[in-house]
Protein backbone atom coordinates (compact mmCIF):
# COMPACT_ATOMS: atom_id res chain seq x y z
CA UNK A 1 0.00 0.00 0.00
CA UNK A 2 1.87 3.29 -1.07
CA UNK A 3 1.48 6.73 0.67
CA UNK A 4 -1.32 7.71 -0.60
CA UNK A 5 -3.34 4.95 -0.69
CA UNK A 6 -2.38 4.44 3.04
CA UNK A 7 -3.82 8.41 3.71
CA UNK A 8 -7.37 7.05 2.00
CA UNK A 9 -7.54 4.20 4.22
CA UNK A 10 -6.81 6.61 7.26
CA UNK A 11 -9.48 8.91 6.18
CA UNK A 12 -12.11 6.18 5.67
CA UNK A 13 -11.57 4.77 8.90
CA UNK A 14 -11.55 7.94 10.28
CA UNK A 15 -15.03 8.88 8.69
CA UNK A 16 -16.45 5.13 9.41
CA UNK A 17 -15.63 6.35 13.56
CA UNK A 18 -17.05 9.37 13.10
CA UNK A 19 -20.35 7.71 11.72
CA UNK A 20 -20.64 5.47 14.50
CA UNK A 21 -19.80 7.79 17.26
CA UNK A 22 -22.60 10.03 15.77
CA UNK A 23 -25.16 7.51 15.35
CA UNK A 24 -24.46 5.09 18.34
CA UNK A 25 -25.34 5.55 22.04
CA UNK A 26 -22.34 4.17 23.90
CA UNK A 27 -21.39 5.01 27.14
CA UNK A 28 -17.40 4.63 25.87
CA UNK A 29 -18.34 7.75 23.48
CA UNK A 30 -17.78 11.22 25.27
CA UNK A 31 -19.05 14.57 24.73
CA UNK A 32 -15.48 15.45 23.23
CA UNK A 33 -16.21 12.63 21.10
CA UNK A 34 -18.89 13.01 19.50
CA UNK A 35 -18.20 17.26 18.83
CA UNK A 36 -15.30 15.76 17.05
CA UNK A 37 -17.32 13.31 14.70
CA UNK A 38 -19.67 16.17 13.87
CA UNK A 39 -16.86 18.01 12.44
CA UNK A 40 -15.55 15.32 10.80
CA UNK A 41 -18.66 14.48 9.03
CA UNK A 42 -19.15 18.25 8.30
CA UNK A 43 -15.55 18.23 6.69
CA UNK A 44 -16.53 14.87 4.37
CA UNK A 45 -19.81 16.84 2.83
CA UNK A 46 -17.58 19.35 1.34
CA UNK A 47 -14.39 16.67 0.40
CA UNK A 48 -13.89 17.11 -3.20
CA UNK A 49 -14.09 13.26 -3.76
CA UNK A 50 -17.18 12.26 -1.48
CA UNK A 51 -19.41 11.47 -4.18
CA UNK A 52 -17.51 8.64 -5.64
CA UNK A 53 -16.69 7.57 -1.62
CA UNK A 54 -20.56 7.54 -1.58
CA UNK A 55 -21.24 5.37 -4.54
CA UNK A 56 -18.74 2.79 -3.53
CA UNK A 57 -20.44 2.55 0.48
CA UNK A 58 -23.71 2.20 -1.61
CA UNK A 59 -22.30 -0.26 -3.64
CA UNK A 60 -20.27 -2.41 -0.93
CA UNK A 61 -22.76 -5.67 -0.76
CA UNK A 62 -20.86 -7.08 2.61
CA UNK A 63 -21.65 -4.46 5.76
CA UNK A 64 -19.51 -1.92 6.94
CA UNK A 65 -17.95 -1.82 10.42
CA UNK A 66 -16.17 0.12 12.97
CA UNK A 67 -14.72 -1.88 15.17
CA UNK A 68 -17.14 -4.36 16.01
CA UNK A 69 -19.70 -1.48 15.40
CA UNK A 70 -22.02 -2.41 12.75
CA UNK A 71 -22.69 1.06 10.75
CA UNK A 72 -24.22 -0.33 7.55
CA UNK A 73 -27.35 1.35 7.54
CA UNK A 74 -26.13 4.98 9.12
CA UNK A 75 -23.04 4.89 6.62
CA UNK A 76 -25.34 4.29 3.46
CA UNK A 77 -27.89 6.71 5.27
CA UNK A 78 -25.24 9.83 5.14
CA UNK A 79 -24.22 8.74 1.55
CA UNK A 80 -27.19 9.31 0.23
CA UNK A 81 -27.88 12.46 1.91
CA UNK A 82 -24.80 13.96 0.32
CA UNK A 83 -25.74 12.95 -2.96
CA UNK A 84 -29.14 14.44 -2.21
CA UNK A 85 -27.13 17.87 -1.30
CA UNK A 86 -24.97 17.55 -4.45
CA UNK A 87 -27.26 17.42 -6.61
CA UNK A 88 -29.32 20.35 -5.14
CA UNK A 89 -25.69 22.48 -4.90
CA UNK A 90 -23.73 21.16 -7.83
CA UNK A 91 -25.39 19.03 -10.01
CA UNK A 92 -26.09 21.32 -12.84
CA UNK A 93 -22.19 22.12 -13.00
CA UNK A 94 -21.36 18.45 -14.25
CA UNK A 95 -20.60 17.42 -17.41
CA UNK A 96 -23.18 14.69 -19.17
CA UNK A 97 -20.67 11.96 -18.60
CA UNK A 98 -20.79 12.81 -15.15
CA UNK A 99 -23.70 12.85 -14.58
CA UNK A 100 -24.29 9.50 -16.48
CA UNK A 101 -21.64 7.71 -13.88
CA UNK A 102 -23.47 9.37 -11.06
CA UNK A 103 -26.99 8.25 -12.00
CA UNK A 104 -25.61 4.51 -13.01
CA UNK A 105 -23.89 4.33 -9.90
CA UNK A 106 -27.61 5.07 -8.00
CA UNK A 107 -29.25 2.51 -10.15
CA UNK A 108 -26.78 -0.14 -9.51
CA UNK A 109 -26.98 0.77 -5.42
CA UNK A 110 -30.87 0.20 -5.77
CA UNK A 111 -30.52 -3.06 -7.59
CA UNK A 112 -28.20 -4.34 -5.00
CA UNK A 113 -31.26 -3.23 -2.27
CA UNK A 114 -34.21 -4.60 -4.78
CA UNK A 115 -34.53 -7.64 -4.43
CA UNK A 116 -34.50 -7.99 -1.02
CA UNK A 117 -36.99 -9.55 1.12
CA UNK A 118 -38.42 -10.73 4.65
CA UNK A 119 -37.07 -13.91 3.21
CA UNK A 120 -33.78 -13.35 2.40
CA UNK A 121 -33.27 -10.97 5.37
CA UNK A 122 -32.67 -11.79 9.20
CA UNK A 123 -33.97 -8.95 11.22
CA UNK A 124 -31.77 -8.08 14.21
CA UNK A 125 -27.74 -7.45 14.05
CA UNK A 126 -28.20 -3.60 13.76
CA UNK A 127 -27.11 -3.24 10.10
CA UNK A 128 -28.87 -2.63 7.13
CA UNK A 129 -29.27 -6.19 6.89
CA UNK A 130 -33.07 -5.45 8.68
CA UNK A 131 -36.19 -4.75 7.16
CA UNK A 132 -36.60 -1.35 9.01
CA UNK A 133 -32.46 -0.33 7.86
CA UNK A 134 -33.42 -1.54 4.33
CA UNK A 135 -36.56 0.36 4.35
CA UNK A 136 -34.62 3.66 5.47
CA UNK A 137 -32.40 3.28 2.39
CA UNK A 138 -35.30 2.16 -0.15
CA UNK A 139 -36.94 5.66 1.08
CA UNK A 140 -33.71 7.67 0.69
CA UNK A 141 -32.70 6.25 -2.58
CA UNK A 142 -36.54 6.79 -4.45
CA UNK A 143 -35.80 10.41 -3.16
CA UNK A 144 -32.07 10.65 -4.86
CA UNK A 145 -33.69 9.22 -7.56
CA UNK A 146 -36.69 11.50 -7.73
CA UNK A 147 -34.04 14.33 -7.75
CA UNK A 148 -32.42 13.21 -10.93
CA UNK A 149 -35.99 12.66 -12.64
CA UNK A 150 -36.85 16.43 -12.39
CA UNK A 151 -33.23 17.31 -13.41
CA UNK A 152 -32.65 14.78 -16.56
CA UNK A 153 -36.33 13.35 -17.42
CA UNK A 154 -36.84 12.99 -20.01
CA UNK A 155 -34.17 14.98 -22.27
CA UNK A 156 -30.63 13.66 -20.44
CA UNK A 157 -32.41 10.25 -19.37
CA UNK A 158 -34.32 9.22 -21.92
CA UNK A 159 -34.36 5.62 -20.09
CA UNK A 160 -36.10 6.37 -16.53
CA UNK A 161 -38.86 4.04 -17.11
CA UNK A 162 -37.03 1.14 -18.53
CA UNK A 163 -33.91 1.76 -15.99
CA UNK A 164 -36.71 1.73 -12.94
CA UNK A 165 -39.68 0.16 -14.01
CA UNK A 166 -38.42 -2.61 -15.93
CA UNK A 167 -38.27 -6.35 -13.76
CA UNK A 168 -34.86 -7.02 -12.04
CA UNK A 169 -33.95 -10.06 -13.40
CA UNK A 170 -35.37 -9.40 -16.77
CA UNK A 171 -34.18 -6.17 -17.82
CA UNK A 172 -31.87 -5.03 -14.58
CA UNK A 173 -34.50 -2.41 -13.37
CA UNK A 174 -36.00 -2.05 -10.02
CA UNK A 175 -39.63 -4.10 -10.04
CA UNK A 176 -40.62 -7.25 -8.96
CA UNK A 177 -40.09 -9.94 -11.55
CA UNK A 178 -43.01 -12.62 -10.82
CA UNK A 179 -46.87 -11.88 -10.06
CA UNK A 180 -48.01 -12.63 -6.79
CA UNK A 181 -49.31 -10.45 -3.73
CA UNK A 182 -45.95 -11.38 -1.86
CA UNK A 183 -43.29 -10.15 -4.32
CA UNK A 184 -45.23 -7.12 -4.91
CA UNK A 185 -45.64 -6.10 -1.12
CA UNK A 186 -42.53 -6.86 0.15
CA UNK A 187 -40.44 -6.58 -2.96
CA UNK A 188 -37.66 -3.21 -1.54
CA UNK A 189 -37.46 -2.62 -5.89
CA UNK A 190 -41.46 -2.22 -5.52
CA UNK A 191 -41.40 0.53 -2.84
CA UNK A 192 -38.65 2.57 -4.30
CA UNK A 193 -40.53 2.52 -7.87
CA UNK A 194 -43.43 3.68 -6.10
CA UNK A 195 -42.15 6.43 -3.41
CA UNK A 196 -39.97 7.70 -6.59
CA UNK A 197 -42.97 8.14 -8.64
CA UNK A 198 -45.45 9.74 -5.72
CA UNK A 199 -42.61 11.85 -4.96
CA UNK A 200 -42.41 13.00 -9.15
CA UNK A 201 -46.00 13.41 -9.06
CA UNK A 202 -45.87 15.68 -6.16
CA UNK A 203 -43.00 17.87 -7.58
CA UNK A 204 -44.87 18.59 -10.76
CA UNK A 205 -48.51 18.53 -9.64
CA UNK A 206 -48.78 19.67 -6.05
CA UNK A 207 -49.17 23.28 -5.57
CA UNK A 208 -47.69 22.99 -2.32
CA UNK A 209 -44.35 21.64 -4.15
CA UNK A 210 -44.87 23.34 -6.95
CA UNK A 211 -42.25 25.95 -6.47
CA UNK A 212 -39.13 23.32 -5.83
CA UNK A 213 -39.53 22.60 -9.76
CA UNK A 214 -39.89 25.52 -13.24
CA UNK A 215 -43.23 25.19 -14.83
CA UNK A 216 -41.02 23.87 -18.22
CA UNK A 217 -39.59 21.21 -16.01
CA UNK A 218 -42.99 20.08 -14.51
CA UNK A 219 -44.20 20.30 -17.80
CA UNK A 220 -41.12 18.32 -19.81
CA UNK A 221 -41.44 15.25 -17.15
CA UNK A 222 -45.33 15.04 -17.30
CA UNK A 223 -45.10 14.88 -20.65
CA UNK A 224 -42.61 12.47 -20.74
CA UNK A 225 -44.45 10.30 -18.32
CA UNK A 226 -47.42 10.41 -20.82
CA UNK A 227 -45.29 9.14 -23.12
CA UNK A 228 -44.34 6.11 -22.05
CA UNK A 229 -45.73 2.97 -21.55
CA UNK A 230 -43.53 1.00 -19.33
CA UNK A 231 -45.04 2.96 -16.23
CA UNK A 232 -48.74 1.95 -16.47
CA UNK A 233 -48.12 -1.88 -17.57
CA UNK A 234 -46.20 -1.73 -14.44
CA UNK A 235 -49.02 -0.26 -11.88
CA UNK A 236 -51.69 -2.26 -13.52
CA UNK A 237 -49.90 -5.42 -13.13
CA UNK A 238 -50.10 -4.73 -9.53
CA UNK A 239 -53.54 -3.79 -9.43
CA UNK A 240 -54.61 -7.23 -7.60
CA UNK A 241 -52.87 -6.39 -4.09
CA UNK A 242 -53.71 -3.15 -3.60
CA UNK A 243 -55.24 -3.97 -0.61
CA UNK A 244 -51.96 -5.12 0.90
CA UNK A 245 -49.94 -2.31 -0.50
CA UNK A 246 -49.95 -0.52 3.22
CA UNK A 247 -47.25 -3.35 3.94
CA UNK A 248 -44.27 -1.46 2.16
CA UNK A 249 -45.76 1.79 3.65
CA UNK A 250 -43.47 3.13 6.39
Amino acid sequence: MDANQQQQQQQHESILRAIAVSSMHLPTFSAQDRQSAFAIIEEFKSYDGRIALCISWLQQEHDHYYMEHNVTTATKLLALETIAAFLQKNYSSISEPDRLALRQGVLKAAQLLAGQTPATITEGGGGSGTMTGLRLLAKKLAAVLEGMVIRDFPQRWTTFATDVFAPTKQSGGLWYDEPGTYEAVHHLGVKICLECLKLVAEDCTDSDFNSKVSTKRRNDVLIGLNEVSIVPSALFSITGALHTFAAIQD
